[in-house]
């Protein structure tokens, strides 16, 4: 087991927010709910196609604390784009709370599924490749777990919850 540096500051948890905890090292990603309680631990891929610096473009995902903002859904015509290729059908963009990116010079860290080189980024349980800096996950697993902690389906149309889903991650010291 390697030594993991994380985030800086605590999460502000609030009743109906979830804290999903990412370890580069065991390659899993833990769900809470706002009271605390272990809801499911998953196969996450925190790692970059660089190698470990998170100092690098390409690199392992930068440790800290974020909160899952915008979410991009595929259509399925652009999955062969190359615009979605490596993100499979769900991305998050995940919002930096300590300025883990700005310092590093990176930007653009998400949460999605997919396979850079994949055969199909939109298969339900892809190979969980490294990214450019992002966490990939199995997009079932998007879909079935992360999916409705952050989005409420309404006429036919994914809507925001109001509430909060924040992401710590823990990485090798580089």
């Amino acid at each position: 087991m390697s030594k993991l540096i994380g985030p800086k500051k605590k999460p502000n948890i609030n009743s109906g927010d979830y804290h999903l905890i990412v370890n580069d090292d065991t390659e899993t990603v833990k769900i809470y709910d706002s009271l605390g309680a272990l809801l499911r631990k998953l196969p996450a891929r925190a790692k970059g196609v660089r190698g470990p610096s998170t100092r690098v473009w390409g690199g392992d995902t930068p440790p800290g604390l974020y909160k899952l903002g915008v979410l991009y859904i595929s259509k399925l015509w652009e999955s062969r784009t190359g615009v979605w290729f490596p993100y499979g059908k769900y991305c998050w963009d995940m919002v930096e709370q300590e300025g883990q990116e700005n310092e590093r010079g990176r930007a653009g860290i998400c949460l999605h599924g997919g396979g850079s080189y994949a055969p199909d980024p939109l298969a339900s349980y892809q190979k969980l490749t490294h990214t450019h800096g992002c966490v990939r996950m199995h997009n079932k697993h998007l879909e079935d777990y992360i999916l409705p902690l952050t989005h409420v389906k309404r006429y036919g149309f994914w809507v925001r919850r109001g509430n909060t889903v924040w992401v710590s991650v823990y990485q090798d010291i580089d």
